[in-house]
Order: structure tokens, then C-alpha cells, then sequence
């Protein structure tokens, strides 16, 4: 996913969404919001707030209305792969940036029109000037050249990992390039899910045996993913060319294993609209969506919402 950060008042920050969403990129919207309405003014906690005092905006950032839209930015800036700070903006965009930099995440400056010039936007990866530019940044990226065609990225998805009567099915958005190649799940030494599981369950050391196939199926879970195949740049969920995605058959796998009551979504943004856009589940099943185990909140964290887990395959 790509955060576009910037302010209220910029007036091309609208042109910067709307042709990312066209080139098939996911974007977080700060100006329309997940939670609904059309997003955070201060002035909507206080009429008065430009006049604040320090001790009142300190209670001002504690306000339900602050606090739910500050909820929903973080967990876009944790989900999201790339920020894209379109200039001109104040201290929240740039807080933002800083924050995606330090976390190890693609910073890319978009200036459409000229500013001061800043030395310290070397920290960041890409420094660009038109939407063109900007959107070859995430199509021709590294060393991806220019004139190699999209259809060269096309990844097909693994089958999924399942054994007799499972009772839940975890699914993700699509297994990265390290994984399809492998054709295991989350084969990436970046995401901690199977050390997540081992501290969720504590198996026993006949279990540490088995597969990781064979430990998680043997434990009532199923495998799968939202995307059945696309094109993807990368491993990352925002270098997928949207308009190419083709999702599984979701409802014809649960009808072929009715012994699951629960999916479970690894992932609470990019996960959650791929299922609802692709999925097409049409029957009544109870849904449960935990952070991405790949996210950016802590290990303790993960473990800790992941937790669910034991109590949901002994439903």
C-alpha cells in the first residue's frame, strides 16, 4: 500500500491519489478515511483550537475524534510499503515520512512545483517532479527496466495447505516471491508468522518434528491466500497491478470443507479490501481480522492478538 502524505490545502494531492488508484496501486486517503466522514480537522474537537494554549491542545490530543483518526494513520503508515510526500506540507507529512524512513520503508519526494531547496530529502529514495516520474518510481523501480513489460511480473499463488476437517482458514493477500519459489508459506525470513505460531501453540517436541505443513494443518488450520495469481513488481502488496488480479475460489473452499467455522485475515488493511473485492464469500462465516504478522507493531504484540488462535480451532 502507498501512504500519500501532505496537507489539507495542498491542492495536487488529490491528482497524486487519484492516478495511483488508476495504475492499479492501493492508497491510503487521510482525507477519506477507512472510519468514514472526510477525515481529522482540528477544528472539529474545538472551533477554538487555532487559539489553543499548550495545556489544551495536550487534552486536545486525547479527544475520541484525534484519537480514532491517529489509530487509523498509524495502522496505514505500519501496512503501507512506500510514502509518497507531495510537496507543499507541513509537519504531519513530514513527521510521516521521517517515520516510514526510520521504519526502512520507501520515501519518495514528489515536488510539482518548485520549493525551497532541502539537503536533508537525500535521506529519502526518490525525489521527483511529475506524475510520471513518480509512477515509474513503483512500475520500473531498482532494476526493473524500462522497456521490460508488465506480463514479465505475472506470479501465480500457491495451492492451499489443508488437512482433514480444519476448522479455521487464515489467509493473506498473496504469497511473496521468496514463498511461491519455495511453494511454502511465509518462507520469508522477514515475516515472523511461523515463530508466532510456535509461541501461540507451544507444541510439544514431537510437533517441532513435523512439516510446518503438517504442524499447522494437524492443528485444524488451513492455509490460503486472497489473490489467486496478478501482476506483481515485487513481494510487496504495493507493487501489485490491481486491474490484473484474479482471486480464489474462497466460498467453493469452504463448501468443500464445511468443518471451518472462522477465516481469519493476516492483515487489517490491504488483506481485509482484497477479500472483500475478490473473495465473493456469499455465505455467513465469522471473520476475524488480526495485524499483519508482517507488520511493524511489536513481536510481544503480535503474539499477543494472535493468541485468538487457541481458543478458535477448539470452537
Amino acid at each position: 500500500m502507498i501512504y500519500v502524505a501532505s496537507s489539507w490545502r495542498n491542492p495536487y494531492y488529490e491528482d497524486v491519489v487519484k492516478r495511483l488508484r488508476q495504475e492499479g496501486f492501493p492508497v491510503y486517503d487521510f482525507r477519506n478515511p477507512p472510519h468514514g466522514g472526510t477525515g481529522f480537522h482540528w477544528t472539529d474537537v474545538d472551533k477554538n483550537a487555532p487559539n489553543w494554549t499548550f495545556k489544551e491542545y495536550q487534552e486536545g490530543l486525547h479527544h475520541p475524534l484525534a484519537e480514532r483518526q491517529f489509530a487509523a494513520d498509524l495502522e496505514a503508515l505500519n501496512a503501507a510499503d512506500t510514502c509518497v510526500l507531495v510537496l507543499p506540507c507541513g509537519r504531519s507529512a513530514h513527521t510521516e515520512a521521517g517515520w516510514m524512513a526510520g521504519a526502512g520503508k520507501r520515501v519518495i519526494v514528489y515536488i510539482p512545483e518548485m520549493v525551497e531547496p532541502e539537503l536533508m530529502y537525500k535521506l529519502f529514495d526518490e525525489v521527483v517532479d511529475n506524475l510520471d516520474d513518480l509512477v515509474k518510481c513503483f512500475w520500473f523501480g531498482g532494476e526493473i527496466p524500462q522497456e521490460q513489460p508488465l506480463e514479465d511480473f505475472h506470479k501465480v499463488g500457491l495451492e492451499p495447505w489443508v488437512g482433514s476437517n480444519p476448522r479455521v482458514l487464515i489467509l493473506g493477500t498473496m504469497a511473496g516471491d521468496t514463498s511461491i519459489k519455495a511453494q511454502a508459506y511465509y518462507d520469508s525470513p522477514t515475516n515472523p508468522f511461523w515463530r508466532i505460531m510456535v509461541d501461540v501453540f507451544n507444541p510439544m517436541p514431537e510437533e517441532l518434528a513435523l512439516s510446518r505443513k503438517g504442524f499447522i494443518t494437524g492443528r485444524g488450520i488451513a492455509l490460503w491466500d486472497c489473490i489467486e495469481s496478478g501482476v506483481r513488481i515485487d513481494s510487496s502488496d504495493a507493487s501489485f497491478s490491481e486491474r490484473t488480479l484474479r482471486g480464489n475460489d474462497i466460498q467453493g473452499f469452504l463448501d468443500e470443507h464445511p468443518t471451518i467455522h472462522t477465516i481469519v485475515l493476516n492483515g487489517t488493511s490491504t488483506t481485509v479490501k482484497y477479500f472483500n473485492r475478490y473473495c465473493n464469500v456469499t455465505k455467513p462465516i465469522r471473520l476475524v481480522e488480526l495485524p499483519s504478522t508482517a507488520s511493524m507493531i511489536t513481536y510481544k504484540k503480535k503474539v499477543a492478538a494472535w493468541s485468538v488462535l487457541k481458543e478458535l480451532v477448539w470452537m
